[in-house]
């Protein structure tokens, strides 16, 4: 969704940007620390990729990495609350 798109949405709604945002971005986006952006820029003109295409790769290759350490298989489900005790298990 690009900047026209959120114009269009901001002058036809009371909302606030950063409600539009919200409504905008259904994806979970961890925030990068500034240092890591400011390699990852760096590192990315160097190869002269994208950023988000050098990000992608290096994500991708340590997700690999650890996967193979733990030799643990893939898992696609994501707790959202940590799970609860179960008082018949208590030792």
């Amino acid at each position: 969704m690009g900047r026209y798109y959120l114009l269009a949405v901001a002058g036809s709604t009371s909302l606030s940007i950063g409600e539009i945002m919200a409504q905008v971005a259904k994806y979970y986006s961890p925030r990068l620390d500034r240092a890591l952006v400011t390699r990852l820029y760096h590192e990315a003109k160097g190869q002269r990729v994208p950023m988000t295409v050098l990000t992608n790769r290096l994500v991708e290759s340590a997700l690999s990495l650890l996967d193979g350490a733990n030799d643990r298989p893939e898992r696609s489900i994501v707790a959202e609350e940590p799970p609860t005790p179960d008082p018949a298990r208590m030792d």
